[in-house]
């Protein structure tokens, strides 16, 4: 087999180059990648104490290796994905384990072919001692309403009430979504309201999201008073629930008022994450308001946060069309800037000069978006050399993009070494 590349070695010359250190950013430093060292073995032979240690004839016997839960879970799902039913069932009937509401809640979850998931919740339901609780049922419910199948949803949710199965919260929201994503808002509201009829008290995920569900059909006062009844009832908002309040405002023009909310959150001790500002980014790109939008993007550079690629091609076209400059977008994303669009990489063109880009880090951009690491890795070293340290974000660029060519590399039958 072809080996791919010394893992090891790239990262040590990687740890010496970054900007990064432990005082700085205690979230990622030097200190991140130690796991990553070789283990030395113990070369000192211990003195033996034949007094109290006499010697044993018998050979010590290897253990038997672990067999984790995942790779089981692992296991189950090849099986299902990859050969006939019939096939399948004989292999599971020959599996040494036993059945039970979590493992097989984690097989479903791997997402195996639809009817075969079917087919294997309905086949775990005979072996004597199991049977299916609110977690499996719940867990084939999202399956079929993933796929917008709401005819065998509902068909499921109502096998859990004709066998007295325990419905939750999560299981009425899980329906109740589900409705919604497939364009039944009235069966979503029917769904919430004989929730709130068995007495379920929802919780803040369920507030949540059928307040989305009603701001999406534009029933804003209806939404507004669940947002209060939330309130009173002690339920705390979290990020989620502000991102669908924010992302109502945006949607309707009032991006200050937004911005107000995005300040008040952070108040009350709820920080905007990752998700949440790429949702904001795109709803602010598709209204057009650079202002709200460059607000946005100062919190994510303070934070180290940074746009999912479509959304930052959104930003850089947003930034075009009003004729506005996108210095601090490339501030908070320096690596997208290599090679972006259609250009060719001899058109790379340094950031802003408060962006700190240097040559070098611009060259180890192009190398990056050429996917070559071999280069980037003499690069570094000889930048470890002459202690020149490149960006943090750079470097975290660096470290995802060698992780995904090594998981790409491992499938197509490459090795990956660690020395």
């Amino acid at each position: 087999m072809r080996s791919f590349y010394n893992l090891h070695g790239f990262l040590k010359r990687l740890a010496a180059c970054t900007a990064v250190h432990d005082h700085q950013c205690p979230k990622f430093s030097t200190k991140c990648i130690h796991f990553l060292k070789p283990h030395k073995p113990n070369n000192r032979i211990p003195r033996k104490n034949t007094k109290n240690h006499p010697k044993s004839t018998s050979k010590q016997q290897p253990l038997d290796p672990k067999t984790y839960m995942r790779e089981t879970i692992t296991n189950i799902y090849k099986i299902l994905k990859y050969s006939t039913w019939d096939s399948a069932k004989e292999q599971l009937q020959n599996l040494s384990i036993r059945w039970d509401s979590y493992t097989v809640s984690q097989v479903l979850k791997t997402h195996p072919p639809m009817e075969k998931s079917w087919l294997f919740f309905n086949w775990v339901a005979g072996f004597k001692g199991f049977k299916h609780d609110q977690f499996t049922y719940t867990t084939m419910l999202d399956i079929f309403g993933e796929a917008r199948r709401v005819s065998s949803m509902t068909h499921v949710f109502k096998q859990m009430q004709e066998k007295g199965i325990k419905i939750d919260a999560v299981t009425y929201t899980s329906l109740m979504h589900w409705l919604s994503n497939a364009g039944d808002v009235d069966g979503a509201v029917q769904t919430w309201e004989e929730m709130r009829a068995q007495g379920c008290a929802p919780t803040v995920v369920s507030y949540t999201a059928y307040m989305k569900i009603l701001f999406g059909d534009n029933r804003v006062k209806e939404a507004t008073d669940v947002y209060r009844e939330m309130i009173q009832c002690g339920c705390s908002p979290t990020c989620h629930t502000y991102t669908v309040l924010m992302d109502y405002l945006i949607g309707s023009g009032k991006c200050k008022e937004a911005l107000d909310i995005f300040g008040k959150m952070q108040d009350a001790g709820i920080q905007p994450d990752k998700a949440a500002c790429n949702i904001l980014v795109q709803k602010l790109c598709k209204a057009g308001d650079t202002w709200t939008l460059n607000h946005i993007l100062l919190f994510m550079k303070e934070n180290r946060l940074a746009l999912r690629y479509p959304v930052f091609l959104e930003a850089v076209g947003t930034f075009k069309i009003v004729g506005e400059c996108d210095s601090l977008l490339r501030q908070v994303h320096p690596y997208f800037f290599v090679d972006s669009g259609n250009q060719e990489a001899s058109e790379f063109r340094t950031p802003a000069a408060d962006a700190l880009v240097t040559i070098d880090e611009g060259l180890v951009l192009i190398l990056l978006k050429k996917e070559n690491l071999v280069a980037i890795d003499r690069l570094l070293a000889g930048n470890g050399e002459k202690k020149i340290r490149l960006d943090s974000a750079i470097t975290s660029t660096i470290i995802e993009k060698f992780c995904w060519l090594a998981q790409i590399a491992k499938q197509q039958g490459f090795i990956v070494f660690w020395t």
